[in-house]
């Protein structure tokens, strides 16, 4: 599923429903891996995977709100893919999504150098939350660590994604008293298969003017849980409780699995715990 015109991948979805003898950790409902492509902030590819080039150059968001804007639509993307596949295609005797995971998506390499992770975080967010379908969406499970969970705090609060875009100041204005957005308290992130070590950069912004109220929606993200001392993985070793499962991996515009951070350690998790074919 696209939303935007072009032939690149930024923004697009893909839905992989494993065979059965190709989920990880047989047996445990882990039936799909949802795919999609965070905007360019930055013209940059993770480390081991070539230098971008210049041509790329031209789909690099210049601005933060531009940026922003476009993480916002890939939540709306993702979250309106899953509802149109589990709306028509589980009909077909296809698994229903019931869970998704979902990291922070373009908060690292892709990362526009003016937006915190938070920002990015709170972004997706809201696209997830202005797509949702009370019947047809996922449980959403998010990735844990301090910038998403600020981020859902935010969201919780009434802010938007470009509430605190529309007015930046370099500086306080006369009387007015800079603030650090709230982070809610988290372990210090680990790193490990399936796990993003998101690094929030710590910045000043600017208590958001109360934000006009939503129609009431059924949107009640949780948290991932981690072992004690662990950290939350992509695909879990459990049958889940609340259904068949899938995880949210953001790729590159090759559309791959299988390179580094996050998606490399997917990469190894399909192909040791699923059999699938994964080139590294």
């Amino acid at each position: 599923r696209v939303n935007v015109p072009g032939d690149h991948a930024f923004g697009a979805v893909f839905i992989n429903i494993f065979k059965e003898d190709m989920q990880p950790f047989k047996g445990s409902k882990n039936v799909a891996l949802v795919y999609t492509v965070g905007a360019l902030g930055r013209n940059k590819r993770a480390e081991g995977e070539g230098a971008p080039s210049a041509e790329r150059e031209a789909l690099v968001k210049k601005t933060k709100k531009d940026f922003l804007e476009a993480i916002y639509l890939t939540g709306q993307n993702v979250m309106a893919a899953v509802v149109a596949y589990n709306r028509e295609e589980a009909k077909d005797g296809l698994p229903r999504i019931d869970v998704l995971r979902s990291p922070i998506v373009a908060g690292g390499t892709f990362i526009h150098p003016d937006a915190a992770p938070e920002d990015v975080a709170l972004a997706l967010l809201c696209g997830y939350k202005d797509q949702h379908d009370p019947q047809h969406s996922p449980h959403l499970e998010l990735m844990p660590g301090k910038d998403m969970e600020s981020a859902l705090m935010c969201l919780q609060n009434g802010v938007k994604w470009d509430t605190r875009i529309q007015d930046e100041p370099s500086s306080p204005k006369p009387g007015q008293e800079a603030v650090v957005a709230p982070v809610a308290a988290a372990a210090a992130p680990q790193q490990g298969a399936g796990h993003v070590a998101n690094q929030r950069t710590e910045s000043l912004s600017y208590r958001p003017a109360p934000c006009p109220p939503r129609a009431a929606v059924e949107f009640k993200p949780t948290f991932a849980t981690a072992p004690p001392g662990g950290f939350a993985a992509s695909y879990e070793k459990r049958d889940n409780p609340q259904g068949n499962y899938g995880f949210l991996i953001p790729g590159d515009e090759d559309v791959f699995v299988g390179g580094g951070a996050l998606n490399g350690a997917v990469g190894r998790l399909l192909l040791v715990e699923g059999g699938q074919p994964i080139q590294f």
